[in-house]
């Protein structure tokens, strides 16, 4: 199992705590095959924020004559809170809100924890891959947008 992160999560990206609509875009590289349980973390998202829509593009990264590998779209609390199971990785293609395998009622979803009160704590927006036959180097780029209360934000950390 690897983990790879996206430019948004390096910090080639600054993700914004703005009130209102923000919109995170990502690029991230496999630069090995993919394997099974590989890790693509996305997106930090921030406490208090919901998250509205996103889109992830996958390259091809099952080059199986017969590929097996489906992607997971979730977060630090749930690897498939949004998407379970998503073939666009067979051979290429988008992961949205509106996928077959879409979890239901997911989005809106927002970042909170309901047994501690207040959450103050991000989590990352994560696509894990599973079920590989063949796996191939490739690409996984989109954004997530997200939303943000007035007065409840977190600060970014130094």
């Amino acid at each position: 199992m690897a983990t790879y992160q996206s430019d948004a999560i390096t910090g080639g990206v600054v993700r914004s705590f703005a009130q209102g609509l923000n919109v995170v875009p990502f690029t991230a590289s496999i630069s090995a095959a993919a394997a099974n349980s590989d890790v693509v973390e996305l997106v930090e998202i921030p406490a208090h924020a919901t998250v509205v829509d996103f889109l992830v593009q996958v390259s091809d990264i099952d080059t199986n004559g017969s590929p097996t590998v489906t992607i997971d779209i979730g977060d630090d609390g749930d690897p498939d809170r949004f998407v379970d199971a998503s073939i666009a990785g067979r051979a290429g293609g988008a992961i949205t809100p509106a996928d077959a395998n879409v979890v239901l009622n997911s989005v809106p979803y927002q970042n909170t924890d309901t047994t501690a009160g207040v959450n103050n704590t991000s989590t990352t927006f994560k696509a894990t891959i599973l079920t590989v036959a063949t796996g191939a180097t490739g690409t996984v780029s989109g954004y997530v947008a997200y939303s943000m209360m007035e007065g409840i934000y977190e600060e970014p950390s130094a």
